[in-house]
């Protein structure tokens, strides 16, 4: 769990695009984030041997023990003042939409899929969710739950498949009856969600700064993803062609499966931020076995 911990607050300094959020310079902390992590060491280790005559005193971040080279003595540093956290931090009150993919069984005597599957409650999810991000983070991120939506369907396919209430019953029995092949074929089409519950003007007018998605199996949704401009891949593709004008995060959970797997959720968009942050080869060197359990 420590380990968990650890990773996500280091996926913290780079969801909200802050550079110098701590108050206080820590030794070791290359990127003045307010912590020395893995991203510390990963500079170092990028930048590992390199050297300057005469070098100015900015001339390489990693040279955090100056002597004109990247060498143990820094990377030693780091070690030594690893996990270690500022005392003044900033803190970020992340404001958050939840959207549930819930349909009546007109069927099953018009009870809602949860209740007829007896799956968990979104709500109290979410609510379980965010204390364990507020604890994970030492208290700087505390995630709002501003608005909940309940939405009486499945979402359309982004190939333009909809299941009927039927097929999805039988998908559950059989899932070789699922629509999901070739895989890609099971993904949902994001941009309609989007546009279908007004998610980018929530964005554009403040309301909101990320997006949790709830559904079923087989509803086809990414672990994590984001829409905007400067998006990147956290763990599935960009949203494109969206009116939001500013990045939003989407979070992408199944209510079969608990908190545990939503912060499942999280550590894949930790993998896909380190990745774009970090050069990738020196970040996929790090996650490991042996480092992330």
């Amino acid at each position: 769990m420590f380990k968990t911990f650890i990773y996500i607050f280091v996926l913290f300094v780079f969801l909200f695009n802050t550079q110098k959020i701590f108050a206080s310079k820590i030794p070791g902390d290359i990127d003045l984030n307010g912590k020395v992590d893995i991203y510390d060491f990963g500079l170092v280790v990028q930048n590992f041997n390199k050297s300057q005559t005469n070098c100015a005193s900015n001339w390489n971040i990693a040279d955090v023990v100056p002597n004109c080279r990247v060498d143990i003595y820094d990377f030693s540093l780091v070690v030594q003042n690893f996990g270690k956290i500022s005392s003044s931090p900033t803190t970020f009150s992340p404001k958050v939409h939840v959207l549930i993919f819930n349909p009546v069984l007109k069927t099953k005597n018009s009870v809602s899929l949860i209740n007829y599957k007896v799956w968990n409650n979104p709500v109290s999810l979410s609510g379980q969710f965010v204390p364990i991000i507020r604890d994970a983070s030492h208290n700087i991120i505390n995630y709002v739950i501003t608005g909940t939506k309940e939405v009486d369907d499945i979402p359309l396919k982004l190939d333009g498949f909809k299941y009927t209430e039927e097929s999805y019953l039988n998908c559950l029995q059989n899932s070789s009856l699922c629509h999901n092949q070739p895989w890609t074929a099971d993904y949902a089409d994001y941009k309609k969600i989007l546009d279908d519950n007004q998610i980018c003007q929530k964005v554009n007018s403040n309301q909101i700064d990320e997006l949790w998605i709830f559904g079923g199996p087989w509803f086809g949704f990414y672990e994590a993803n984001m829409a905007g401009p400067g998006g990147f891949s956290t763990n599935g593709p960009v949203i494109e062609n969206t009116s939001c004008n500013k990045p939003l995060h989407i979070m992408g959970f199944n209510y079969e499966r608990g908190v545990s797997e939503m912060v499942h959720d999280l550590g894949h968009r930790i993998e896909g931020t380190m990745a774009t942050f970090l050069a990738s080869q020196t970040w996929y060197s790090f996650n490991s076995a042996q480092m992330c359990g």
